[in-house]
């Protein structure tokens, strides 16, 4: 189901797909869903989480002879694999050895792989993110996971979590994303909170990927 709408007049175009292969250039991702608060929000890493809203936490270490303060503080996705080579539009543009890699939880968030470790949680699913060529048409193209995301509100109040607490920047609302699946278990407890987004593939015009994200 596609939740965007006059695409055709919006200044977004798709990654590109390198010229004989499959898989797309770096690229990030943006929310589409028309009428909606997290219309045109960006997708940002944070907390071994992803999140529309907040910012992504990003970390560089400053003996690693590489000029982090030029790195880039957005999530950006890429087409090269360290773990499945299935998988490979859905891994993060990252420097640290090793990589980064996606998965969705057996809860159903999607989160990615700590920094030099491969450790994904029992019961995750590794697979596969798709890459939609000119999904959207005119140019725009499309990053899925089985029957697409969806945005679930993330509670303002105390008793949220320290990772949750670490992603939210001032008072603009947040949310998490989960692969659509009604037996996720979200941040408020309803399903029925959530809202159904599809991912519009940004180029990310030749912007280095974070050290790591964390």
């Amino acid at each position: 189901m596609k939740f965007s709408a006059l695409l055709a007049a919006a200044p977004l175009a798709a990654a590109t797909a390198h010229a004989g292969r499959d898989q797309p250039a770096p690229f990030s991702v943006t929310a589409l869903r028309s009428g909606s608060p997290i219309h045109f929000a960006p997708l940002n890493a944070a907390g071994d989480r992803f999140y529309l809203g907040g910012k992504t936490v990003t970390f560089c270490p400053d003996d690693v002879g590489v000029p982090c303060d030029k790195m880039s503080k957005d999530t950006i996705f890429s087409s090269a694999s360290t773990l499945s080579p299935a998988n490979a539009t859905g891994l993060q543009d990252v420097s640290v050895p090793g990589g980064q890699s996606l998965y969705v939880d057996k809860f159903g968030a999607v989160g990615f792989t700590t920094a030099h470790s491969v450790f994904v949680p029992p019961g995750s699913e590794l697979g596969p993110f798709s890459y939609k060529p000119n999904a959207f048409g005119n140019g725009n193209s499309e990053w899925t996971f089985g029957d697409g995301f969806m945005a679930c509100p993330v509670p303002s109040n105390a008793t949220a979590s320290a990772s949750t607490r670490r992603i939210r920047r001032g008072a603009a609302p947040v949310y998490q994303v989960f692969a659509a699946r009604d037996d996720a278990f979200v941040p408020t407890g309803n399903v029925s909170d959530c809202l159904g987004f599809d991912a519009l593939a940004v180029p990310a015009n030749g912007t280095q990927g974070a050290w790591q994200y964390v």
